[in-house]
């Protein structure tokens, strides 16, 4: 169930039923399409646990499109903020933040992700949480109108996320190319000898708001 979280006058945060994480960078800001840097990750949720946040989320965009053609005078499109898997038994949610905010100014501020544990306690890179990590995460819903489509949709910002369960990210693993174990199949007995091994010893990980302390109160 969905969590609404009330901080001063800023935009309001909600936290995510649990589901499963999928493409994290969280730790560090991914810059292939922006030099400034964004931090994103996309969610997997059942159905049946997403129907608040969707009907929430659904209910303040349809307010959000009634003031723009009011304000327009004309009607305007509506742009869907989910997708629903292959499968049909689960929806898909896509957060992001930028790394480096750009005041009008001209000043500019680095935001950071904070990542918690189950507990409560900081979750580090080093956890090297990947693709299949169960978590929540904390966000808030913007509504925008784009000029270009004449149509309204929702940017949910990502503010915080909570692991619950890890999976540590592998790039060379079997699951990251989508194979799964066969118990009756092929195994590969030889090892390493000694001196073989890369002297890194490890993989090297690709990782991917506001920093305001927030408290958290009732499920709505």
């Amino acid at each position: 169930m969905s969590t609404n979280i009330n901080t001063k006058k800023k935009a309001v945060r909600y936290i995510t039923a649990k589901g499963i994480a999928q493409y994290p960078w969280i730790f560090e800001p991914d810059t292939k399409f922006d030099a400034d840097g964004q931090f994103h990750i996309q969610l997997i949720v059942p159905k049946e646990d997403a129907k608040e946040m969707i009907k929430c989320l659904s209910d303040m965009l349809d307010e959000f499109k009634a003031k723009t053609e009011k304000e327009k005078g004309k009607k305007v499109g509506k742009m869907d903020f989910f997708d629903e898997t292959p499968e049909g038994d689960s929806v898909q949610f896509k957060f992001k933040q930028k790394h480096i905010l750009r005041r009008k100014d001209g000043s500019s501020v680095e935001v950071h992700i904070p990542v918690f544990d189950s507990r409560g306690g900081c979750v580090t890179a080093d956890s090297k949480m990947g693709t299949g990590s169960t978590v929540k995460i904390c966000y808030s819903p913007l509504p925008y109108y784009n000029a270009v489509t004449k149509s309204v949709g929702l940017s949910l910002r990502l503010v915080a996320v909570q692991v619950l369960a890890l999976v540590q990210y592998s790039a060379g693993a079997a699951e990251g190319f989508g194979f799964s174990t066969d118990s009756d199949g092929y195994v590969n007995d030889s090892k390493v000898k000694d001196g073989d091994e890369d002297e890194d010893g490890e993989e090297d990980e690709d990782t991917e708001s506001e920093s305001d302390d927030v408290s958290i109160s009732g499920d709505y």
